[in-house]
C-alpha cells in the first residue's frame, strides 16, 4: 500500500477519534455533521478508490480489533453515501466530476462560481458540486 493511501486511512481513522471529542489545545469541536460533511467533501473531491473493510483491516489490524475497524469504516461508508465492498476504480462520471473540478480550478475559474458559468442543467451542477 503507498504512502499515500496509508495516509488517507490515517486521515478517516483521525476524523473518527474526533468524532468522540479528541481536540488538540481545547479546540472547540465542530458539530459532528460538519465533520461526516467535510470527510464526504473530501472523498468526493478526490480520485482515490473508495476504502475497503478489508484494506482498513490490512492497515489496521495491529492496532485495532475487528469491531473497532468495523466501526470506523461504517462510519466512513456513511459519511461518503457509498457501501464498499471490495477496492476499485470510481465509476467514470465520478471521475468526470473530480476532472471538471480540476481544470475550472486550473483556469482560475473558482468554484462554485466556474461551474455556474458553465450554463449547465441545475442537476448537472448540483452534482459537479457535490450536493448529490
Amino acid at each position: 500500500m503507498s504512502k499515500t493511501r496509508l495516509y488517507r486511512l490515517l486521515e478517516i481513522l483521525d476524523i473518527f477519534d474526533r468524532r468522540e471529542g479528541v481536540w488538540v489545545n481545547h479546540e472547540q469541536p465542530p458539530e459532528p455533521l460538519d465533520v461526516v460533511e467535510a470527510l464526504r467533501l473530501v472523498w468526493c473531491s478526490i480520485p482515490d478508490a473508495f476504502v475497503s473493510l478489508q484494506e482498513m483491516q490490512e492497515a489496521y489490524g495491529f492496532a485495532l480489533n475487528s469491531t473497532e475497524i468495523s466501526d470506523v469504516h461504517t462510519y466512513y461508508e456513511e459519511a461518503i453515501r457509498q457501501t464498499v465492498s471490495c477496492r476499485e476504480p470510481r465509476t467514470l462520471s465520478q471521475y468526470c466530476k473530480i476532472t471538471v473540478r480540476k481544470i475550472l480550478h486550473k483556469n482560475n475559474q473558482w468554484l462554485p462560481d466556474g461551474i455556474t458559468q458553465l450554463n449547465l442543467p441545475p442537476k448537472l451542477q448540483d452534482y459537479l458540486n457535490l450536493q448529490m
